[in-house]
């Protein structure tokens, strides 16, 4: 299963409470892409729990 990192997890609670990555990147000093980069993190973790899902038969 893929890792994600505690700070791309900080960014996407500062966009989910923000109501977009713009706002939250100012919110956190940081550049929007950095922002955005947690967002590709939680997708490949969703893609590596689907991929585990489906190698264990979807239990």
């Amino acid at each position: 299963m893929g890792l994600i990192e505690v700070r791309h997890l900080r960014y996407l609670l500062a966009a989910a409470e923000h109501g977009s990555f713009r706002k939250a990147a100012a919110a956190l000093g940081i550049q929007e892409s950095a922002v955005r980069s947690g967002k590709d993190a939680a997708t490949t973790l969703e893609a590596a729990e689907l991929i585990a899902g489906c190698r264990d038969g979807g239990k």
